[in-house]
């Protein structure tokens, strides 16, 4: 869900496109047009369908919506005996750093989004409610699956633990310190 932007900010009070033309100015020869570089124009493409093919807007969750989940997740900590280093609830996505368990990750993955998604349906700030179906359930605010790496040297978890721990501030969000959240390295 995280993915860069292709577009220019717009600074205030500078015009958002081309250059303002008087009704006195004289004609601007058209300048040719120039290709973007393949790459850059298979991303727009790719970009564009992916958009197309969303059944629903992307989710973005609020400060609420955040702490919901994790209480949620705490319910699922604490239910399924998971041990976290460390974790990050985003405006469009979440990070994990989980000790190896008895489960697989894309289980541990599948019982915390349930969790949470519970959460957000008792509380009634579920981010996907206005798409309810004939059955009254809303459809998950999560995608499909998700990304997992496996850490095998403490260097290693060490690193994505700080990665983890410094996400919420490069999006805008305080630090996070949640109480499940139990090994500290």
């Amino acid at each position: 869900m995280d993915s860069g932007s292709l577009t220019t900010p717009v600074v205030p009070g500078q015009r958002k496109y081309g250059r303002k033309i008087s009704a006195d100015s004289a004609p601007q020869q058209k300048r040719p047009h120039v290709d973007p570089s393949p790459i850059a124009r298979m991303i727009r493409i790719c970009e564009m369908e992916a958009r197309q093919s969303l059944n629903y807007p992307p989710v973005r969750f609020t400060r609420d919506q955040i702490d919901c989940i994790a209480d949620g997740f705490a319910e699922a900590v604490k239910k399924f005996s998971i041990d976290l280093y460390a974790c990050a609830i985003l405006w469009d996505h979440v990070h994990i750093v989980a000790q190896r368990h008895r489960e697989t990750i894309e289980f541990l993955a599948r019982v915390l989004k349930s969790a949470a998604t519970r959460n957000l349906t008792t509380y009634g700030i579920h981010p996907m409610a206005k798409f309810v179906d004939a059955t009254g359930r809303a459809p998950t605010p999560w995608a499909d699956g998700g990304w997992e790496r496996y850490l095998n040297t403490p260097p290693e978890i060490v690193a994505v633990v700080k990665y983890v721990n410094d996400n919420p501030e490069k999006h805008g969000l305080p630090r996070q310190h949640w109480p499940f959240v139990t090994l500290h390295v």
